[in-house]
Protein backbone atom coordinates (compact mmCIF):
# COMPACT_ATOMS: atom_id res chain seq x y z
CA UNK A 1 0.00 0.00 0.00
CA UNK A 2 1.38 3.48 -0.83
CA UNK A 3 2.94 5.26 2.12
CA UNK A 4 0.68 8.29 1.64
CA UNK A 5 -2.39 6.08 2.14
CA UNK A 6 -0.98 4.78 5.43
CA UNK A 7 -0.47 8.34 6.67
CA UNK A 8 -4.03 9.18 5.61
CA UNK A 9 -5.53 6.34 7.70
CA UNK A 10 -3.43 7.28 10.74
CA UNK A 11 -4.48 10.93 10.38
CA UNK A 12 -8.20 10.04 10.22
CA UNK A 13 -8.03 7.89 13.37
CA UNK A 14 -5.97 10.44 15.36
CA UNK A 15 -8.29 13.25 14.25
CA UNK A 16 -11.41 11.48 15.51
CA UNK A 17 -9.68 10.45 18.75
CA UNK A 18 -8.86 14.12 19.35
CA UNK A 19 -12.39 15.28 18.55
CA UNK A 20 -13.82 12.59 20.85
CA UNK A 21 -11.53 13.72 23.68
CA UNK A 22 -12.52 17.36 23.30
CA UNK A 23 -16.23 16.53 23.32
CA UNK A 24 -15.81 14.31 26.38
CA UNK A 25 -13.90 17.03 28.25
CA UNK A 26 -16.61 19.55 27.42
CA UNK A 27 -19.34 17.28 28.75
CA UNK A 28 -17.39 16.61 31.94
CA UNK A 29 -17.11 20.36 32.51
CA UNK A 30 -20.89 20.61 32.44
CA UNK A 31 -21.11 18.57 35.64
CA UNK A 32 -22.01 14.98 36.45
CA UNK A 33 -25.66 15.78 37.10
CA UNK A 34 -26.17 17.62 33.83
CA UNK A 35 -29.04 16.07 31.81
CA UNK A 36 -26.87 16.17 28.69
CA UNK A 37 -24.41 13.77 30.30
CA UNK A 38 -27.28 11.49 31.30
CA UNK A 39 -28.43 11.37 27.68
CA UNK A 40 -24.95 10.58 26.38
CA UNK A 41 -24.49 7.84 28.96
CA UNK A 42 -27.61 6.13 27.71
CA UNK A 43 -27.40 3.91 24.66
CA UNK A 44 -29.95 4.58 21.95
CA UNK A 45 -32.09 1.57 21.04
CA UNK A 46 -30.41 1.20 17.65
CA UNK A 47 -27.01 1.35 19.36
CA UNK A 48 -27.96 -1.05 22.11
CA UNK A 49 -29.29 -3.63 19.65
CA UNK A 50 -26.37 -3.47 17.24
CA UNK A 51 -26.42 -5.35 13.94
CA UNK A 52 -23.27 -5.86 11.86
CA UNK A 53 -25.07 -5.12 8.63
CA UNK A 54 -25.53 -3.47 6.26
CA UNK A 55 -22.48 -1.46 5.28
CA UNK A 56 -18.82 -2.02 6.16
CA UNK A 57 -18.25 0.23 9.19
CA UNK A 58 -19.82 -1.84 11.95
CA UNK A 59 -20.39 -0.58 15.49
CA UNK A 60 -17.66 -1.56 18.00
CA UNK A 61 -20.00 -3.35 20.42
CA UNK A 62 -19.92 -7.02 21.36
CA UNK A 63 -22.92 -9.23 22.05
CA UNK A 64 -23.45 -9.91 25.76
CA UNK A 65 -23.09 -13.35 27.27
CA UNK A 66 -26.26 -15.39 27.03
CA UNK A 67 -27.45 -13.62 23.88
CA UNK A 68 -27.67 -15.20 20.42
CA UNK A 69 -28.07 -12.88 17.46
CA UNK A 70 -28.85 -13.88 13.88
CA UNK A 71 -28.25 -11.62 10.87
CA UNK A 72 -29.34 -12.59 7.36
CA UNK A 73 -29.12 -10.63 4.13
CA UNK A 74 -29.66 -10.97 0.39
CA UNK A 75 -27.63 -8.88 -2.06
CA UNK A 76 -27.78 -8.37 -5.81
CA UNK A 77 -24.72 -6.95 -7.55
CA UNK A 78 -24.36 -5.60 -11.10
CA UNK A 79 -20.78 -5.90 -12.36
CA UNK A 80 -20.69 -5.21 -16.08
CA UNK A 81 -22.07 -8.37 -17.67
CA UNK A 82 -22.02 -10.14 -14.31
CA UNK A 83 -25.13 -10.52 -12.20
CA UNK A 84 -24.21 -11.76 -8.73
CA UNK A 85 -26.67 -13.10 -6.19
CA UNK A 86 -25.27 -13.28 -2.67
CA UNK A 87 -27.73 -15.82 -1.30
CA UNK A 88 -27.64 -15.46 1.58
CA UNK A 89 -25.02 -13.94 3.83
CA UNK A 90 -25.60 -15.27 7.33
CA UNK A 91 -24.02 -14.38 10.66
CA UNK A 92 -24.52 -15.87 14.14
CA UNK A 93 -23.11 -13.83 17.03
CA UNK A 94 -22.95 -14.77 20.71
CA UNK A 95 -21.23 -13.38 23.79
CA UNK A 96 -18.28 -15.35 25.15
CA UNK A 97 -17.14 -13.04 27.95
CA UNK A 98 -17.49 -9.40 28.98
CA UNK A 99 -17.03 -7.24 25.87
CA UNK A 100 -16.03 -10.32 23.84
CA UNK A 101 -18.09 -12.14 21.24
CA UNK A 102 -17.50 -14.94 18.77
CA UNK A 103 -19.31 -15.19 15.46
CA UNK A 104 -19.84 -17.65 12.63
CA UNK A 105 -21.02 -16.83 9.16
CA UNK A 106 -21.33 -17.94 5.58
CA UNK A 107 -21.74 -16.37 2.14
CA UNK A 108 -22.93 -18.09 -1.01
CA UNK A 109 -22.22 -16.31 -4.29
CA UNK A 110 -24.12 -17.28 -7.44
CA UNK A 111 -22.79 -15.49 -10.52
CA UNK A 112 -24.09 -15.42 -14.07
CA UNK A 113 -22.04 -13.85 -16.87
CA UNK A 114 -24.63 -12.56 -19.34
CA UNK A 115 -23.25 -11.89 -22.82
CA UNK A 116 -24.75 -9.87 -25.67
CA UNK A 117 -23.89 -12.76 -27.98
CA UNK A 118 -26.83 -15.23 -27.94
CA UNK A 119 -24.55 -18.04 -29.17
CA UNK A 120 -22.21 -17.65 -26.20
CA UNK A 121 -23.22 -19.86 -23.26
CA UNK A 122 -23.97 -18.31 -19.90
CA UNK A 123 -21.08 -18.84 -17.52
CA UNK A 124 -21.99 -19.56 -13.92
CA UNK A 125 -19.82 -19.37 -10.82
CA UNK A 126 -20.62 -20.97 -7.49
CA UNK A 127 -18.55 -19.85 -4.49
CA UNK A 128 -19.22 -20.79 -0.86
CA UNK A 129 -17.50 -19.00 1.99
CA UNK A 130 -17.43 -19.91 5.70
CA UNK A 131 -16.13 -17.40 8.24
CA UNK A 132 -15.46 -17.47 11.98
CA UNK A 133 -13.91 -14.90 14.27
CA UNK A 134 -14.20 -12.68 17.30
CA UNK A 135 -14.89 -9.08 18.30
CA UNK A 136 -13.37 -7.55 21.43
CA UNK A 137 -14.67 -4.15 22.54
CA UNK A 138 -11.49 -3.06 24.29
CA UNK A 139 -12.33 0.59 24.94
CA UNK A 140 -15.46 2.42 25.97
CA UNK A 141 -15.36 6.00 27.21
CA UNK A 142 -17.21 6.87 30.40
CA UNK A 143 -19.30 9.50 28.62
CA UNK A 144 -20.16 7.16 25.74
CA UNK A 145 -18.52 9.52 23.24
CA UNK A 146 -15.87 7.20 21.81
CA UNK A 147 -15.78 3.39 21.64
CA UNK A 148 -13.42 0.99 19.86
CA UNK A 149 -13.14 -2.71 19.13
CA UNK A 150 -10.77 -5.08 17.37
CA UNK A 151 -12.09 -7.82 15.08
CA UNK A 152 -10.29 -10.90 13.79
CA UNK A 153 -11.74 -13.28 11.20
CA UNK A 154 -10.64 -16.39 9.33
CA UNK A 155 -12.50 -17.41 6.15
CA UNK A 156 -12.39 -20.74 4.31
CA UNK A 157 -13.77 -20.74 0.77
CA UNK A 158 -14.45 -23.26 -1.95
CA UNK A 159 -15.10 -22.32 -5.56
CA UNK A 160 -16.62 -23.98 -8.59
CA UNK A 161 -16.33 -21.94 -11.79
CA UNK A 162 -17.38 -24.36 -14.54
CA UNK A 163 -16.48 -27.76 -15.96
CA UNK A 164 -13.15 -26.38 -17.25
CA UNK A 165 -12.11 -24.00 -14.48
CA UNK A 166 -12.77 -26.01 -11.33
CA UNK A 167 -10.47 -24.91 -8.52
CA UNK A 168 -11.03 -28.21 -6.80
CA UNK A 169 -9.71 -27.06 -3.43
CA UNK A 170 -10.27 -24.82 -0.45
CA UNK A 171 -8.44 -21.57 0.20
CA UNK A 172 -8.31 -19.36 3.25
CA UNK A 173 -8.08 -15.67 4.08
CA UNK A 174 -7.59 -13.68 7.28
CA UNK A 175 -8.76 -10.21 8.23
CA UNK A 176 -7.98 -7.87 11.12
CA UNK A 177 -10.01 -4.73 11.65
CA UNK A 178 -10.16 -1.77 14.02
CA UNK A 179 -13.73 -0.50 14.48
CA UNK A 180 -14.49 2.87 16.10
CA UNK A 181 -17.53 4.98 16.93
CA UNK A 182 -17.69 8.68 17.75
CA UNK A 183 -21.02 9.86 19.12
CA UNK A 184 -21.72 13.55 18.53
CA UNK A 185 -25.14 13.55 20.19
CA UNK A 186 -28.20 11.30 20.37
CA UNK A 187 -28.89 11.84 16.66
CA UNK A 188 -25.53 11.93 14.87
CA UNK A 189 -22.61 9.55 15.17
CA UNK A 190 -19.67 8.41 13.06
CA UNK A 191 -18.51 4.83 12.53
CA UNK A 192 -15.19 4.12 10.87
CA UNK A 193 -12.79 1.23 10.49
CA UNK A 194 -9.50 0.18 8.93
CA UNK A 195 -8.90 -3.46 7.97
CA UNK A 196 -6.23 -5.67 6.39
CA UNK A 197 -7.05 -8.88 4.55
CA UNK A 198 -4.65 -11.58 3.37
CA UNK A 199 -6.01 -14.08 0.84
CA UNK A 200 -4.45 -17.41 -0.12
CA UNK A 201 -6.40 -17.50 -3.42
CA UNK A 202 -4.24 -14.93 -5.21
CA UNK A 203 -1.94 -14.15 -2.27
CA UNK A 204 -3.26 -10.61 -2.16
CA UNK A 205 -2.84 -8.08 0.61
CA UNK A 206 -5.87 -5.81 0.65
CA UNK A 207 -6.34 -2.76 2.87
CA UNK A 208 -9.79 -1.29 3.29
CA UNK A 209 -11.39 1.55 5.15
CA UNK A 210 -14.91 2.88 5.63
CA UNK A 211 -16.28 6.10 7.07
CA UNK A 212 -19.97 6.15 7.93
CA UNK A 213 -22.41 8.79 9.19
CA UNK A 214 -25.36 7.43 11.19
CA UNK A 215 -28.48 9.53 11.74
CA UNK A 216 -30.90 8.12 14.33
CA UNK A 217 -34.31 9.80 14.24
CA UNK A 218 -35.96 7.84 17.05
CA UNK A 219 -36.09 4.35 18.51
CA UNK A 220 -37.54 3.03 15.24
CA UNK A 221 -35.84 4.72 12.29
CA UNK A 222 -32.26 5.44 11.30
CA UNK A 223 -30.32 6.03 8.08
CA UNK A 224 -26.65 5.87 7.14
CA UNK A 225 -24.35 7.04 4.36
CA UNK A 226 -20.86 5.58 3.91
CA UNK A 227 -17.68 5.93 1.90
CA UNK A 228 -15.40 2.91 1.47
CA UNK A 229 -12.19 2.02 -0.33
CA UNK A 230 -10.34 -1.21 -1.14
CA UNK A 231 -6.61 -0.81 -1.80
CA UNK A 232 -4.35 -3.60 -3.07
CA UNK A 233 -0.70 -3.64 -4.10
CA UNK A 234 -1.58 -5.95 -6.97
CA UNK A 235 -4.68 -4.14 -8.32
CA UNK A 236 -6.17 -0.70 -8.74
CA UNK A 237 -8.19 0.68 -5.79
CA UNK A 238 -11.97 0.32 -5.68
CA UNK A 239 -13.78 3.35 -4.22
CA UNK A 240 -17.48 3.47 -3.46
CA UNK A 241 -20.42 4.95 -1.60
CA UNK A 242 -23.43 3.26 -0.07
CA UNK A 243 -26.34 4.05 2.19
CA UNK A 244 -29.46 2.57 3.65
CA UNK A 245 -32.45 2.68 5.97
CA UNK A 246 -32.82 0.81 9.27
CA UNK A 247 -36.13 0.06 10.95
CA UNK A 248 -36.65 -1.56 14.36
CA UNK A 249 -39.82 -3.66 14.25
CA UNK A 250 -39.31 -4.52 17.93
CA UNK A 251 -36.40 -3.81 20.31
CA UNK A 252 -34.81 -7.04 19.09
CA UNK A 253 -35.79 -7.22 15.41
CA UNK A 254 -34.27 -4.89 12.82
CA UNK A 255 -34.96 -4.66 9.09
CA UNK A 256 -32.69 -2.93 6.60
CA UNK A 257 -32.54 -1.95 2.94
CA UNK A 258 -29.38 -0.63 1.33
CA UNK A 259 -27.74 0.19 -1.98
CA UNK A 260 -24.60 1.74 -3.39
CA UNK A 261 -22.12 2.13 -6.21
CA UNK A 262 -18.36 1.62 -6.51
CA UNK A 263 -15.79 2.39 -9.20
CA UNK A 264 -12.95 0.07 -10.21
CA UNK A 265 -10.65 1.50 -12.92
CA UNK A 266 -13.30 2.57 -15.47
CA UNK A 267 -16.12 0.20 -14.46
CA UNK A 268 -18.99 1.06 -12.13
CA UNK A 269 -20.50 -1.62 -9.90
CA UNK A 270 -24.00 -1.21 -8.46
CA UNK A 271 -25.55 -3.22 -5.65
CA UNK A 272 -28.76 -3.42 -3.62
CA UNK A 273 -29.71 -5.55 -0.65
CA UNK A 274 -32.18 -6.29 2.11
CA UNK A 275 -31.67 -7.95 5.46
CA UNK A 276 -32.93 -8.72 8.93
CA UNK A 277 -31.30 -9.06 12.32
CA UNK A 278 -32.90 -10.53 15.43
CA UNK A 279 -31.73 -11.53 18.89
CA UNK A 280 -32.65 -14.37 21.21
CA UNK A 281 -31.99 -13.68 24.90
CA UNK A 282 -31.73 -16.14 27.75
CA UNK A 283 -33.34 -15.32 31.09
CA UNK A 284 -29.96 -14.60 32.74
CA UNK A 285 -28.98 -12.25 29.93
CA UNK A 286 -32.20 -10.27 30.34
CA UNK A 287 -31.56 -9.93 34.07
CA UNK A 288 -28.07 -8.57 33.38
CA UNK A 289 -29.49 -6.07 30.92
CA UNK A 290 -31.99 -4.77 33.47
CA UNK A 291 -29.17 -4.11 35.96
CA UNK A 292 -27.30 -1.95 33.43
CA UNK A 293 -28.05 1.76 33.44
CA UNK A 294 -28.79 2.57 29.83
Amino acid sequence: MPLKKQYFYVFIIIFHLKISTLIAQNNNNLGKNNPKNDTLNKELPLDFFTVDRPGLADLPYAIQRGNYQFEIGFDYIFRGNNRIWQTPNFLLRTGLAKNLEIHFGTKHWLTSNISDNPDEPIRKNDIANFMTGFKYAFYRSKTGIFDAAIVGDVSVSSAYLNEVENLGRFYWSTQWALECNTKINKVFSFNYFVAHQRSQYKFENVWSYAFCLDITFNDKWAIFVENFDYISQENEPEIGFDGGILYNVTPYIQLDINGGVSRYITDYYNFVGVGVGFRLDTKKAKQRVRRLKF
